[in-house]
Formats: C-alpha cells, structure tokens, sequence
C-alpha cells in the first residue's frame, strides 16, 4: 500500500541517499589507510555516482505534485456519516482523515479506491461502484509535499464493517458525521470540508 495512509517512494529515497552519505564517509576512512586507498577510492567513485542518481530521482520526486485518491465511504442510512480514521506513522500522523492512497501507475481511479478499501479496512467495494465525487490541491508547504487528491464516494454493503488492517499506518476507523469531522485533520480532508462539497 503506497501511502496516502502508508509509505513513500520519495521517503524511501531520502533514506537511500542517507545510506549512502555514510557509506561513502566510511570508505574514505577508510582509503586513509594505504593498503586499501586504491580499491577503496573506486568503490568510494562508485557509491557517488549511486549516490547522485539517488539524489536526481529523489528531486524529480520533490518537483511537481503526486496523486492521491481519497475514499468517501458513506454509512448507507440516514446519519449522513463517513468512515474516517486517525493517521499514524507517516506525515499528517495523528490527523483525522479518509482512507485512501497514492495512485499507482496504470490505475484507474476506481481501481485505486477499491484496492486502498480493501487494503486499510478489509471492505470489498466493486471499483464500478465508486463515482467522482471532487478533487483538491492540497499544498503542505511544512513537509515539502504537494499533492492533487481526487476524491471517490462509494457505499459500503449494510454487512460490512471496517476493520484495522494497517495499524502500524492508522490508529482505528469510526464512523462520523461529514459535517462534524473534529480537528486536526489532514489537509486534504480540511480542504474538501472547506470548499462546501457535501457527498449526500
């Protein structure tokens, strides 16, 4: 699961770049030494260029916006309420938000809808069933990230209830009133609120 509630491709490049930073300080002590200054220089020009292809991939990353898709799950009755949970372990943590992910290459909108449901809360919706709902441009100036999130909205089977399972991303799903999603929310779910959509 990419994350809108999960990893990042561009975080796991950062992490590959610093990986690399201390590889490198660690052979150039070690071509201090000068029975390994020659092969070690080599592997310390080899590294580098890793290094520096990292870096370029990762400020393509930070270039321009990626793509979010967030799921509007409605409860099916007459509370006018979503399915929402708190996001853990990534930016916007501790942030009330709507399941939902990075768009992956090659994916429909629905498509990513239904694997993101299905992967965060264990409900099987038919990509047929989820229908444009808005989008956003969502700016977060703070973490360096920019992202346009389409937003979906589908409604679950009566049967079905959420289930927790990515809860080293999120710290549980609840059902609550569109209008009464309390604060702090993530972004994009702060920006749709404040456009005036409304799903029902």
């Amino acid at each position: 699961n990419a994350e809108y509630m999960g990893s990042d491709s561009m975080e796991d490049l950062q992490n590959e770049a610093t990986r690399l930073l201390g590889e490198v300080d660690r052979l150039r002590t070690l071509a201090g030494q000068p029975a390994f200054a020659s092969p070690i220089l080599n592997l310390v020009g080899t590294a580098e260029h890793s290094m520096k292809s990292t870096l370029t991939e990762l400020k393509s990353f930070q270039a321009g916006p990626r793509v979010g898709v967030a799921v509007i799950l409605l409860r099916g009755d007459d509370s006018q309420c979503v399915l929402v949970g708190v996001r853990k372990g990534s930016h916007g943590a501790g942030k009330y938000a709507l399941p939902g992910g990075h768009l992956e290459y090659g994916e429909t909108w629905e498509e990513c809808a239904h694997r993101e449901t299905l992967e965060e809360t264990g409900i099987d919706i038919p990509a047929s069933s989820f229908r444009f709902a808005t989008v956003t441009n969502d700016v977060m100036a703070t973490e360096g990230k920019h992202y346009i999130t389409i937003f979906v909205v589908a409604t679950p089977p009566e049967t079905a209830e959420p289930q927790l399972m990515e809860p080293h991303k999120c710290l549980g799903w609840q059902w609550i009133p569109w209008a009464q999603i309390p604060e702090p929310r993530f972004l994009p779910l702060t920006n749709v609120l404040q456009s005036g959509y409304v799903p029902f």
